[in-house]
């Protein structure tokens, strides 16, 4: 399918981590790279333990997922901070060309 859709020149979009950002880049150093981040580290660990999905421990191990994740903004060509969702979807929409 990212094949298609770069031959074809379709805007695309992969939700991947960061090691998954390191790899594509090797192969499309053309493609632009989208950090969403959130507000604040206390935004998100309130979002994470409201949720109510997961234990203490998960909440644990996504909690040090999410600080090596924001250690790597640096690595991204822009970051959109994902503080209003409609807000956050026009500006990837933006970015992406699809308004």
């Amino acid at each position: 399918p990212v094949d298609d859709a770069l031959e074809r020149g379709v805007p695309f979009l992969l939700e991947i981590d960061i090691a998954g950002v390191r790899q594509v880049r090797e192969s499309l150093p053309e493609a632009q790279f989208v950090f969403l981040a959130p507000p604040s580290w206390e935004v998100l660990v309130s979002r994470l333990v409201n949720r109510g999905t997961e234990d203490a421990s998960e909440q644990e191990r996504r909690l040090q997922t999410a600080r090596e994740e924001l250690a790597s903004e640096g690595e991204f060509d822009v970051t959109i901070i994902n503080d209003d969702l409609d807000v956050a979807v026009a500006e990837l929409a933006h970015i992406m060309g699809l308004e």
